[in-house]
């Protein structure tokens, strides 16, 4: 029943049970759930609220609750501190819901523990939050007014209070403007003032942001520019590592030939010599020259 407390305290006062202490079985149950340690299994505020909703449906357990709460505040000195955080926020929504009517007497009478004073201190700070400072001033007895914690008041003397925006802002709040969308309207124009120095200052960072961006799209385009030419005229140049096999084969071809030649030349040389000194051999001693199968 966490998330729907009134079926949860209709289902609590249906259950079959014919006891003469029934109402006060069940609100005992609701405050030591409230109560414990080291933290409630529901959110406190759903406990609050279901104490106060089991006093609407029945009235009879009013003074249940009444009690139930002088009790606790009798022995505030026995609670620990996280419960008397808890108890505060409790008895804080309680008086907002009974309209501040409650038993003052645990706390201004004579020889107060300093317990109780400090549980009724956290829960006018608590109420506080739930309404404003002059209404507590107003609706809570003069004997608990020591303990109505300062006004909470707003920062003051920021330089942005002295310009007339600011100004116009509070007016806004006095009022109560119901146009949400005037009010989003002038708290973004709010934000976008600036002193002087700081607009120059921010200016100058806008600018040089600005033209860092410029410069880096411009870098872009010339690289992508440049890939593409690469790409459209680089297919021509063939690296010399990459060159056709057939190309490297004719130069060896070519040098392989001019070897060869080399060597033939000589050797033609060679046999045309030894062909001269037989026929000259041949005159000198009358023989006459032989018949040669190869032509000079």
């Amino acid at each position: 029943f966490g998330q729907d407390v009134n079926e949860c305290c209709v289902q609590l006062l249906k259950i079959p049970v014919f006891h003469p202490q029934f109402q006060a079985i069940v609100m005992e149950t609701v405050f030591s759930q409230l109560l414990r340690l080291p933290s409630p299994p529901m959110l406190p505020i759903f406990y609050s609220r279901l104490i106060e909703i089991l006093v609407d449906k029945q009235k009879s357990m009013q003074e249940v609750r009444d009690r139930a709460y002088q009790a606790l505040f009798e022995r505030s000195t026995e609670l620990d501190e996280e419960c008397l955080e808890v108890l505060a926020e409790a008895f804080a929504y309680h008086l907002i819901h009974s309209g501040y009517q409650a038993e003052w007497g645990p706390f201004t009478a004579e020889g107060v523990s300093q317990h109780a004073l400090r549980l009724l201190r956290r829960t006018l700070e608590r109420t506080q939050r739930l309404s404003f400072h002059q209404n507590l001033f107003h609706r809570l007895p003069e004997s608990v007014h020591s303990s109505i914690p300062p006004e909470p008041l707003p920062a003051t003397g920021l330089p942005v209070q002295s310009k007339a925006e600011f100004a116009k802002m509070l007016g806004f709040i006095r009022i109560k403007e119901p146009d949400e969308k005037l009010v989003l309207k002038y708290c973004r124009k709010l934000l976008r003032l600036q002193p002087k120095g700081e607009e120059n200052t921010h200016d100058q960072v806008k600018a040089d942001t600005e033209a860092a961006d410029q410069e880096g799209q411009a870098k872009a385009v010339d690289s992508a520019a440049q890939e593409r030419e690469e790409a459209d005229f680089g297919a021509d140049e063939v690296p010399e590592g990459e060159q056709e096999p057939s190309a490297k084969r004719q130069r060896a071809e070519d040098g392989g030939v001019r070897a060869v030649a080399e060597p033939e030349t000589k050797a033609e040389e060679a046999e045309a010599e030894a062909e001269a000194l037989e026929a000259l051999e041949a005159v000198l001693t009358g023989a006459g020259p032989r018949a040669s199968t190869s032509q000079p």
